[in-house]
């Protein structure tokens, strides 16, 4: 049986890719973060 949270980890990685947001998750991590989520960058016009 696997991890529900490797699962859980998956499905969250997908959503963020569909949604063009860039995913950087750590290795096996059982008590610290899991994902940095950088969100793209816009520049607002002055």
């Amino acid at each position: 049986m696997s991890k529900v949270g490797n699962l859980g980890e998956s499905y969250f990685r997908l959503l963020c890719e569909q949604a063009g947001l860039t995913v950087n998750g750590s290795n096996i991590d059982e008590n610290g973060w899991d994902f940095l989520v950088e969100f793209p960058y816009s520049k607002k016009a002055s």
